[in-house]
């Protein structure tokens, strides 16, 4: 990144003639007396001399010939030869030799076509300044030129970058520099102290359609979107970005400046025809410019590229929210299993122990609280090391599983299910009577009993031993959970024993 004060202290930034800025001032009183301006201009007799071939040649069609200031001004009006003068100016400015030429002379071609266009809309404006028009339009790109004069290596590399993307010149400066030359033509228009209609049509020439149109309120945005739509014509018939610039008039012309889209084939014809006459006169290059067809084809080939760049780049887009999607599920699959595996045995899919452990704890707590008893209940499998020597694992495990099944369809949805270790099972009862209690054992053992359990074809006959114990938890807890474990685990080998 660049720091744009190297551009705005830069002592090779261009400059205006005394003539120039004296006929700025003076275009600011509108009750200046036209002597006074002629007075002006005669103090340069380089300018006095072209405003006077500018007042002859084609592009204003006098009829009979001019030849004193005299007489040109009052016909061409103080605003004019104001523009002339300030052009004539800057052709001086972008004049230059060696390695840079090309792209003064593409800079100076663009900012006449810019004018010339920026003219053509001022005449369909209702109550518009053509001139002021022209002015404003030659201006847009000024901070071009001045980054172009004081750091000229870097911005060659800008200018190559535009050429081999068809990126937007303001675009590639960003990224280059962190800055682009609509701030530092701004900069130098409040430096030049131009008008401040001036400084926001260079201000607003490359702003989004949202942002030209927030500032619908300021009393020169007629002119304003017309530098808007004259600077992308410009970019449209000099710069590499042919097709961007194309949908951005269109955009502009009906979105901005509220007119007919089918209009903008007809408007770059009328700028085409003009344009010529101009870069004659204001010693622009006109062999830069393509022909009309040259343009047309250049431009539907990018739009194309545009389109297909958008399909893809939409493309991807997809395959990364789909790629990102199946990440989330799988990520979630994941967590899920995580989560499993944390409270549920990975065999039987009851919960396993260390769940247990902790809502053993918890229950007895709110028991406490709620002042309501609690039951746990032991279920252990009998002569199940006989089972896995007669039939294998593979059976003892299918055994397993079938108790933890029979176990969960047996107890309330309020109860807790749980494998203990090995082939011991434990229920956490909620709130049960002593009956109640009993009950649910023996309705537990009764259905794990019968009907007996198939594997492979092989019926095994599956009996469990259980436990049971009930408390009514006081404020005192102490060690009352040890003390159920215990009690039940004792119940639990009592009834193996019987």
């Amino acid at each position: 990144m660049i720091d744009p004060k190297t551009v705005w202290s830069s002592s090779q930034l261009p400059t205006l003639p005394t003539v120039a800025v004296r006929l700025l001032e003076m275009s600011k009183n509108p009750d200046i007396e036209i002597q006074e301006i002629v007075n002006c201009i005669k103090a340069d007799p380089a300018i006095s001399a072209k405003i006077l071939k500018a007042t002859n040649s084609s592009y204003f069609g006098f009829r009979s010939e001019v030849t004193s200031l005299e007489r040109a001004v009052p016909l061409l009006g103080a605003t004019v030869v104001t523009s002339l003068a300030l052009s004539f100016s800057l052709v001086d400015a972008a004049m230059s030799k060696g390695e840079l030429v090309k792209h003064y002379q593409e800079y100076w071609m663009q900012s006449v076509v810019q004018a010339t266009a920026a003219n053509i809309l001022g005449e369909l404006c209702v109550g518009g300044l053509e001139c002021e028009y022209f002015l404003c339009g030659l201006l847009c790109d000024i901070g071009r030129l001045a980054t172009l004069k004081t750091m000229p290596d870097q911005y060659r590399e800008v200018i190559n970058e535009c050429a081999e993307t068809k990126e937007p010149l303001h675009v590639v400066e960003q990224r280059r520099f962190g800055f682009d030359h609509v701030e530092i033509g701004a900069k130098l228009a409040e430096f030049w102290k131009l008008a401040p209609v001036i400084q926001d049509v260079i201000r607003y020439h490359h702003a989004d359609i949202e942002h030209i149109n927030a500032v619908r309120s300021l009393p020169h945005f007629e002119i304003i979107r017309v530098g808007a739509v004259a600077s992308a014509i410009g970019d449209y018939y000099v710069s590499p970005a042919k097709g961007e610039s194309l949908q951005r008039i269109r955009a502009l012309w009906s979105q901005v400046c509220d007119r007919d889209e089918s209009e903008v084939e007809q408007l770059l014809v009328r700028v085409c025809e003009r344009v010529k006459t101009a870069a004659n006169l204001f010693s622009a290059s006109a062999s830069l410019l393509c022909t009309a067809s040259e343009l047309t084809a250049e431009a539907n080939e990018q739009l194309a590229q545009l389109a297909m760049r958008e399909h893809l780049a939409n493309t991807q887009a997809m395959e990364r929210q789909r790629e990102t999607e199946k990440q989330n599920a799988e990520l979630t699959s994941k967590n899920e299993e995580l989560q499993m595996q944390a409270v549920y045995d990975g065999l039987t899919a009851v919960y396993n122990r260390k769940y247990f452990d902790e809502t053993l704890a918890k229950e007895v707590h709110r028991s406490a609280r709620t002042a309501t008893p609690i039951g746990l209940i032991f279920a252990d499998a009998d002569h199940f090391k006989q089972i896995n020597d007669t039939h294998g694992h593979r059976a003892g495990d299918a055994i397993l599983k079938a108790i933890a099944q029979r176990l969960t369809s047996s107890v309330r949805d309020a109860d807790t299910v749980a494998r203990y270790g090995g082939e011991e099972f434990v229920v956490i009862v909620s709130q049960p009577s002593e009956h109640g209690l009993q009950r649910l054992a023996e309705r537990i053992r009764s259905l794990i009993e019968s009907p007996p359990i198939e594997f492979e074809g092989i019926t095994i006959p599956v009996t469990v031993s259980l436990g049971a114990v009930i408390a009514l938890p006081n404020r005192e807890l102490g060690d009352l959970v040890t003390r159920l474990l215990e009690s039940d685990d004792e119940a639990m080998y009592e009834a193996k024993r019987n």
